[in-house]
This record gives C-alpha cells, structure tokens and sequence, in this order.
C-alpha cells in the first residue's frame, strides 16, 4: 500500500555566532520561527530568513527548515 504524506507544520530556525568561548570556538544562539506555511517554497522561507538575519548584529552560522509529516496508510 502506499504512504500518504500529510504536512503537519514547518519551523524556522537561525543560528547565529554571537562571540567566541574561552577557546576560541564560536558560541552560537538560536533563533526559532514557528508557525511558518508548509506551502511555503524553500527559497521563499530562505529568503525570508536571509532578511531576518540581515537585522540579528551577528554572523549567521546556519540556516534550518524543519517539516514534520503525517505519515499514514493509503487506500
């Protein structure tokens, strides 16, 4: 049988370098976006977040989209 897939809801999610550790290795915080369209085309939601992170004061370390998916079983 095959699987249906059902889109249940999509974060955003922005890490940032906001300095450096005793060591000298980047300490970062997250910034999170919930709520965001699971519709919504990957280079509209990274475009978004490339806007967001032109406002944060630091360097952007990595960008994640996170989908969770209903998975169930089909006719």
């Amino acid at each position: 049988m095959a699987v249906m897939v059902t889109p249940i809801k999509s974060d955003l999610t922005i890490r940032v370098i906001s300095g450096l550790d005793d060591e000298g290795k980047d300490v970062l915080q997250t910034k999170s976006f919930s709520k965001v369209k699971v519709d919504a085309v990957d280079q509209d939601v990274f475009d978004v977040a490339n806007a967001i992170a032109a406002v944060l004061l630091s360097p952007v370390f990595d960008i994640k989209r996170v989908n969770a998916e209903l998975l169930e079983e089909g006719i």
